[in-house]
């Protein structure tokens, strides 16, 4: 059985199932038309909170300029979004974000070398509604945000899993349709 966290995909088939808003969905029928069972069960909604969030912390050069990125949906998802610090090779007035989910590019300021603080950047992150919509970011432990930072080429977020989630999910899917009635 396959699971997608999220939006439901564009082309869903029978048997497939999609978690979204902490109910289950589970496709039934795709021809003619399509059907849907959806249940919203406990056992969904905890295994959802059980999944791990997909995450970069960084290891830059220098002092206190260490950043975490967390993705904000539980599960696989997370893992393919990317992080970016770019030196712009310019002068540049500050930090600038460019999203283009799943990437997230920060280009750093600069005047003949790059003068972005982890501090600044995490600033510019948090005010760019576009990035904080797929991440949050944090400063990594024993850091301040005060160091320079340092370019980072594209990088993806890792860790994101559904370890359990599928077999708690088929589990909680035949216990519905028992008590519904539906199966024996």
């Amino acid at each position: 059985m396959e699971l997608f966290i999220g939006p439901e995909p564009a082309a869903i088939r029978v048997g497939q199932l999609w978690l979204s808003n902490h109910s289950l969905t589970l496709c039934i029928q795709d021809t003619p038309s399509k059907l849907y069972l959806t249940i919203p069960t406990l056992a969904v909604v905890e295994a959802l909170d059980d999944l791990p969030y997909a995450s970069l912390e960084t290891d830059m050069t220098g002092d206190d300029n260490d950043l975490v990125f967390t993705a904000k949906v539980p599960g696989t998802t997370g893992n393919s979004l990317t992080i970016a610090l770019v030196d712009p090779e310019e002068e540049t007035a500050e930090e600038s974000i460019d999203v283009t989910d799943p990437d997230i590019i920060v280009t750093l300021r600069s005047v003949s070398s790059v003068l972005s603080t982890a501090a600044q950047v995490k600033a510019a992150l948090e005010a760019d509604e576009d990035a904080m919509a797929l991440i949050g970011v944090e400063f990594a432990a024993d850091n301040d945000g005060t160091g320079v930072v340092t370019e980072l080429s594209e990088t993806a977020l890792a860790g994101g899993g559904v370890d359990g989630l599928v077999e708690e999910t088929q589990q909680a899917i035949i216990k519905q349709l028992r008590k519904a009635g539906i199966i024996s």
